[in-house]
């Protein structure tokens, strides 16, 4: 078949396009409506297969006469169920095991696989090439344009209906018709219309063939335009860690995700570069330094994927597989492998051979990658379990550190079964505050926002001349996270003793947010208490704020007092110096019973972390 000819669907398949995106998308609503209940497993089998009744649309009606296209359908199809039986029975509400964390990775990972499926589906219709051989690559990549286009037209088409929907709902309001106003209110129409809306950009733009090419050109150039400065910068920040170090770099929780980002960026401008690999480039001029320009930032992307690998190994060594980890790791993997492949197309001076066979063969192990994730092959809710177990049963992980709640709720079928196996565990079993903890897990919210070393060295080194404060307080991530806001504030560190039996110590971070003398203003701050007696973990206990408003020279003197004392009360409210602090707890003191603090945390205590 010509390489120009395109494969354009037919009325048919136009109609059964939309028709399957609007059912698809009332299969989304039902499963939105029953993630709090008890979703059937048939519904999540149903929402697999009709995700992906475009493709195979378009395979069993274009080439319908052929009986291997019905038995290859057939077999896709049936595997599709299988996965969505599979992922309808990793969580249960009834346990209240959420599906949420479960059924939003399947549903989000589902649909690329299928698109990148179908872009090969197109490109073997298109150049008649069966199942034994590689489409051509022109054609590949022209369908994939097609395909991808074909969303964004979706979307804005999409966008603009629902715009005119509202203009028309308040012109009706404005008359006293509300019914309008009520429909589009209504959630059942809110899916079944968005996903119509779909289809129907969808069908519309695969009939364009014309408008493809244009549109291309148009990004492809600003490919051509941000590729030197993608590489610019790569090359500036690899240089910039080889002179500094990384050090600095790891201080940052979300460092390997910015870099695994501009990696991303400069893969996608390369492909934007290379296009069909048989387009003459843009700028002839300057070719030859664009060539290596572009080359040396692929070349740039090794150390900062070493990087990447260096602190996700890191993080998985200290405090073990957690389910956002496992998909990073792969993302990583993939980002690396397409680096491998181009490089060695450049060695071996074959680029554009190298390129080409680079992206089919990432393309169908994407695929790969995701229905293996989405089996009960490897499920990063299993890995995640099995790792914390794991890390247990060796004594990387002490039980008072163990997130219950992510485990017996977040973490579906596999971190409920192993929630159950701690609950047999003799040490849960004979400490009364773990048992309580296992029983009636509370929730740990995101650790973020915790300043790095450097900016919380100058304020410790002034509270331990001070007060001297407990290592492990300092160390603790739920105090890194109050304290980042003392680099910007004035804050002072202060101990006091609760009476009982035995005493419990605690430690009031105080804050003053107006630094201006002629001020007065509201003094703020929060309690920390060990979790457990004697435990290094640490947590908030409550928080404390001034009975009024106060001078800045009051409150100077007030904090000159090395510590605070207590007033009577059920909950002691403070007093340092002539200052009344007004306290508010969490729960009650350790050793007073009450539920575990959801705060509570540590920098080996969240696996989230």
């Amino acid at each position: 078949m010509p390489a120009d000819s395109r494969y354009v669907p037919s009325t048919q398949i136009r109609i059964g396009i939309v028709a399957t995106f609007t059912l698809q998308f009332l299969l989304v609503y039902h499963l939105n409506v029953t993630w709090s209940d008890a979703p059937s497993r048939w519904l999540v089998a149903s929402y697999t297969v009709v995700t992906a009744m475009p493709i195979w649309l378009a395979i069993t009606v274009s080439d319908a006469r052929r009986w291997a296209a019905w038995v290859v359908a057939l077999i896709t199809t049936s595997l599709l169920a299988a996965l969505g039986w599979f992922a309808g029975g990793r969580c249960a509400p009834a346990l209240d095991v959420e599906c949420g964390p479960v059924l939003a990775p399947y549903v989000l990972l589902l649909s690329p696989a299928l698109l990148v499926a179908g872009v090969f589906v197109r490109s073997a219709l298109v150049c008649g090439s069966g199942w034994r051989s590689w489409p051509d690559y022109h054609v590949l990549y022209r369908e994939a344009w097609q395909v991808g286009l074909a969303l964004v037209h979706a979307a804005l088409v999409t966008g603009l209906a629902w715009l005119l929907l509202a203009i028309s709902g308040q012109l009706f309001h404005l008359l006293g018709i509300d019914v309008v106003r009520a429909l589009l209110g209504d959630e059942r129409f809110v899916y079944g219309f968005t996903g119509f809306a779909l289809g129907m950009g969808v069908a519309v733009w695969l009939s364009l063939v014309r408008a493809v090419e244009s549109v291309r050109q148009i990004i492809l150039g600003m490919a051509h335009l941000l590729m030197p400065l993608a590489s610019v910068i790569v090359i500036g920040f690899t240089l910039a860690v080889l002179i500094t170090g990384p050090a600095n770099l790891f201080e940052a929780y979300e460092a390997s995700w910015w870099m695994l980002g501009i990696a991303t960026v400069v893969i996608v401008l390369y492909n934007g570069v290379f296009q069909d690999g048989q387009t003459a480039p843009l700028s002839r001029g300057w070719s030859q330094v664009e060539f290596w320009i572009r080359h040396g930032a692929v070349s740039a992307l090794v150390p900062i994927l070493g990087l990447v690998a260096y602190g996700l190994g890191s993080r998985v060594l200290a405090y073990g597989w957690t389910v956002p980890r496992v998909y990073g790791a792969v993302f990583a993997l993939f980002v690396a492998l397409y680096v491998i492949g181009y490089l060695t197309a450049l060695l071996c001076r074959r680029i554009q051979a190298g390129v080409q066979l680079t992206n089919r063969l990432l393309a169908v192990g994407f695929v790969v990658i995701v229905v293996v994730l989405l089996s009960p092959l490897m499920t990063p809710s299993g890995i995640a379990a099995n790792s914390q177990l794991s890390r247990l049963e060796s004594g990387a992980t002490q039980l008072d550190d163990v997130d219950f709640h992510y485990l017996r709720h977040r973490s579906g079928m596999a971190g409920y079964r192993a929630w159950e196996s701690l609950g047999n565990d003799p040490r849960v079993r004979q400490n009364e505050a773990l048992l309580a903890r296992w029983q009636h897990p509370t929730r740990r919210p995101l650790q973020t926002g915790a300043a790095s070393d450097h900016e919380l060295a100058s304020l410790y080194s002034t509270w331990v001349g001070e007060v001297q404060p407990p290592q492990g307080l300092l160390e603790s991530q739920v105090f890194r996270q109050a304290a980042a806001r003392c680099v910007e504030q004035n804050c002072w560190l202060r101990p006091a003793t609760i009476p009982s039996s035995p005493p419990t110590e605690i430690w009031i971070l105080l804050r003053h947010e107006d630094a201006n003398e002629s001020e007065r203003a509201l003094v703020r701050g929060e309690i920390f208490q060990r979790a457990l007696a004697h435990s290094r973990t640490w947590q908030r206990a409550g928080h404390v704020s001034s009975t009024g408003p106060i001078p800045y020279d009051a409150l100077l003197t007030a904090v000159e007092h090395p510590a605070a004392t207590t007033v009577p009360k059920n909950w002691p409210d403070l007093m340092l110096g002539g200052l009344r602090l007004e306290t508010e707890p969490y729960r009650p003191p350790s050793g007073r019973g009450g539920d575990h603090d959801p705060a509570a945390s540590t920098p080996a205590a969240d696996p989230q972390r």
